[in-house]
């Protein structure tokens, strides 16, 4: 995981204690080695599908925000590991559960887009 990646994950985990803890537990759960930055955006991603409902609605958007930037980014393995990790899980899992339709409401415009080619597959 390069430093912008890094970077990335910590500011998405400060915004909401659930997605901190999950992510220490990735972290941990990986010991010596780094995790697998897809696993690791992937496990995120599954946690905020699961505690949506729990967070209020300046969170939400701090953290739809947030996914955004990093589905624009410059940076190519950012952006692949959001889209591939972080909102390829938020779409799977929200549609397990059956919440995807609230959840896709709350995405910004380039991640629905992605999040809705992703969905129909």
């Amino acid at each position: 995981m390069n430093k912008c990646t890094q970077d990335f994950l910590a500011n998405l985990a400060g915004l909401f204690s659930p997605i901190l803890s999950t992510h220490q537990e990735t972290i941990d759960y990986w010991g010596a080695e780094e995790p697998p930055i897809t696993i690791a955006f992937a496990d995120v991603g599954r946690c905020i599908v699961q505690t949506f409902n729990e967070m209020d609605s300046p969170t939400r958007a701090a953290i739809f925000d947030r996914i955004e930037t990093g589905m624009k980014s410059d940076d190519e393995q950012l952006g692949t590991a959001v889209a591939t990790g972080l909102v390829e899980a938020i779409v799977g899992h929200a549609a397990r559960l059956g919440n995807w339709e609230m959840i896709r409401t709350d995405l910004r415009p380039v991640t629905r887009k992605h999040a809705d080619a992703w969905h129909t597959c």
